[in-house]
């Protein structure tokens, strides 16, 4: 990580505007003189904080008291520490997303991230090279699932159709096309890691069997079979996937009915033998 950012300092004489520095950590070693970006010093706090250990943190100011050992170095009572930030490079927004495993953020996230106004996180992220933008106020990362990122465009949607059975490996079809369903209407995504994405309407009272599986909100299989009948589309596919015999049955049954509709409770009944 580029630790260029933050100078840790100790007993500031605030009337005279002079502030004492002490030595930096860095990894956990004493580097001297060394900065740190805002939130590597931050988990560094934590890291080696224990139930002794008291940490205080305002907007400009960090006060820790504790006993530290790191090597051969002890500190105590390390308190009273004003961080001056200059602005988080593009490298430590990086690594931090990546550390905590953040792969889709919207701009209020990214903005509390790097500690600045919404006007400015996005002029940043314009410029971060491994961000890419999936919508208005909506990123992703380079390695972030394209099924991730659609399922998270509007809330409450889930990812389903042919595109779920894909998903949870029921078809031997790779659709180049993700089907959301969503209860507002919401325009096509051209290109989204090579896929577009297409958002189909569903009334409310339709949004059930999904959930969250690897970050991504996906029907379940079953589910995805019921909304492909409602919609009368990829039927052929949902029929041959009843047929193949790896839908929970009792399930299938259950989310027709469900459904509301007669005409799907009799077609699954009549495919998969459920009376």
């Amino acid at each position: 990580m580029n630790q260029t950012r933050l100078t840790l300092c100790q007993n500031p004489n605030t009337k005279s505007g002079k502030i004492s520095c002490t030595k930096g950590f860095s990894n956990g070693m004493l580097a001297d003189r060394k900065k740190l970006s805002v939130y590597t010093f931050y988990s560094l706090l934590f890291k080696l904080s224990d139930d002794s250990c008291m940490l205080f943190c305002t907007s400009r100011l960090i006060i820790f008291h504790c006993y530290l050992k790191i090597g051969n170095y002890a500190i105590q009572s390390l308190k009273y520490l004003p961080f001056v930030t200059e602005g988080m490079k593009t490298e430590d927004f990086n690594d931090y997303l990546r550390e905590h495993q953040i792969h889709v953020f919207s701009i209020y996230d990214a903005a509390k991230i790097v500690s600045k106004s919404h006007q400015y996180t996005s002029k940043f992220l314009a410029k971060d090279k491994f961000i890419k933008r999936a919508k208005r106020g909506l990123y992703y990362t380079g390695i972030a699932n394209e099924y991730e990122v659609a399922s998270r465009v509007i809330f409450p949607s889930y990812i389903s159709l042919i595109s779920a059975l894909r998903f949870h490996n029921l078809t031997e079809q790779i659709p180049h096309i993700i089907f959301v369903m969503s209860s507002v209407q919401h325009r096509p995504i051209s290109d989204l890691n090579g896929f577009g994405v297409q958002f189909k309407r569903l009334k409310k009272r339709l949004f059930y069997g999904y959930g969250k599986v690897d970050g991504v909100y996906v029907a379940e299989p079953e589910k995805a079979v019921i909304d492909m009948m409602y919609l009368n589309e990829f039927v052929d596919y949902a029929e041959e996937a009843i047929e193949g015999g790896k839908l929970d049955k009792t399930k299938l049954n259950e989310y027709a009915v469900r459904s509301g509709v007669k005409k799907i409770i009799k077609r699954v009944e009549a495919i998969s033998d459920v009376k």
